[in-house]
């Protein structure tokens, strides 16, 4: 985002980072989808769990697309809350100052997780089941979740993905901040940086993230509660590394691809809406 003369009123921040947030995440998912489709249907092949055949390229897309506006309006909102809330809390000074630390883009990256998983966890819950099942409309997938499981069903995954996503996005955040607040030329304000900058965020952190996706997917698409540990030792004790790393490579590619274009219009629809509001 550009550097701004005079300080931006926290509730001006929070919208404006929600807004360019929620539209370029509608943006990164619509064009990237058919990645991240296949990724979690190799993840749940790997697994030996039964997996209905692809009757569409898309399928699921309408459930990802809808959630897709919530989820990152929120996400970004939080990060950018939570950045401000630390400095204002911990540093005291303005937050619109060029200079990175690591602990300010940790509280965003933690806090943005929380706010984007309580919205986006039921409907990744839809999402991943259609992909993966016989793809059937959103309110009786809804409907079989719910009689199967019952609420907490809704929710099945949640502990792994949060353990996916607050590392995901801790390293990204973290990554993000330094390469803008450096002297490098990742630091400048073109679209074409803003996509490296993105791309090289979104490849680091799935490094570091991967292994709770897979277990994320198992989850989600059990027919039973399943506890955290008991689909990890499953997944150790029948491939070690190379099970828990499956499908690294598609979600590189998507997660890596995804950000690029996520910073690329995020960085200047941000601008745009803190002029306008």
């Amino acid at each position: 985002m550009a550097e701004t003369q005079a300080p931006i009123s926290l509730p001006k921040m929070v919208a404006s980072n929600a807004l360019a947030g929620g539209f370029s995440g509608i943006i990164a998912d619509m064009i990237f989808y058919q990645l991240e489709l296949y990724k979690t249907r190799e993840q749940v092949l790997m697994a030996g769990q039964t997996l209905s055949p692809l009757r569409s390229k898309y399928q699921g897309f309408f459930v990802n697309t809808a959630a897709a506006f919530p989820a990152n309006a929120v996400y970004f909102m939080g990060y950018m809350l939570g950045k401000r809330l630390y400095r204002d809390n911990m540093i005291g000074r303005p937050a619109e100052e060029r200079e990175f630390n690591f602990l300010e883009s940790a509280s965003g990256g933690v806090l943005s997780e929380v706010f984007n998983n309580a919205v986006r966890t039921p409907l990744e819950q839809i999402k991943t089941r259609i992909q993966t099942g016989p793809n059937l409309p959103i309110l009786r997938t809804l409907k079989e979740i719910y009689s199967s499981r019952g609420f907490r069903g809704l929710y099945a995954g949640w502990g792994p993905l949060m353990l996916r996503d607050v590392p995901f996005s801790v390293v990204q955040f973290s990554v993000y901040d330094f390469c803008r607040t450096s002297d490098s030329p990742l630091a400048a304000n073109d679209i074409f940086t803003s996509g490296v900058r993105g791309f090289i965020c979104g490849v680091v952190a799935t490094l570091f993230s991967h292994p709770f996706d897979v277990v994320k997917t198992l989850a989600m698409t059990s027919e039973e509660t399943v506890r955290l540990s008991d689909t990890t030792a499953v997944l150790w004790k029948s491939g070690g590394v190379r099970k828990v790393y499956k499908g690294l490579v598609f979600r590189s590619v998507y997660m890596g691809a995804t950000t690029a274009i996520l910073f690329m219009f995020y960085d200047k629809l941000c601008d745009h809406f803190e002029e306008v509001l």
